[in-house]
């Protein structure tokens, strides 16, 4: 589906195994600065066991120095979640610049093999690229 508004979805992670916390995958934005507007989690096998999915932000892409945990409400992972379902969040209103980075991390693992694939919803925010201080222009 294609969004008129100028948003679409990026895959941030297929096949993330829960079953242990830690960092999941990341995504950042090449040129443009963009907005996140939702986050969904599809679930690849039925959860066995509570877990918690954040967004996080790496305020200097690479780097967890100055990072900020939590971007977001998180979203919920539970046993009644199974294979097909797709527990997302919307209304998400987070400014990410060229330069910094989005983290998908694991904060309370799921039971053993539990897998899911995470994705975004992105929008290009309406700026000029030149604006933002990470960015250096080629010679």
């Amino acid at each position: 589906m294609a969004y008129t508004s100028g948003r679409y979805e990026v895959s941030v992670v297929k096949g993330a195994d829960i079953s242990a916390t830690g960092d999941k995958g990341n995504w950042a934005p090449g040129l443009s600065p963009h907005y996140i507007r939702g986050i969904g989690v599809q679930v690849t096998n039925d959860i066995g066991a509570t877990a918690t999915i954040n967004l996080d932000k790496r305020i200097t892409f690479g780097s967890d120095t100055g990072r900020v945990d939590n971007i977001a409400s998180a979203i919920n992972l539970t046993t009644a979640h199974t294979t097909g379902k797709i527990v997302y969040r919307r209304g998400l209103n987070i400014l990410i610049n060229p330069g910094e980075q989005v983290v998908v991390a694991c904060d309370d693992a799921a039971g053993a093999g539990d897998l899911c694939d995470i994705v975004l919803d992105v929008e290009r925010a309406p700026s000029d690229p030149g604006g933002v201080s990470a960015m250096v222009a080629s010679t």
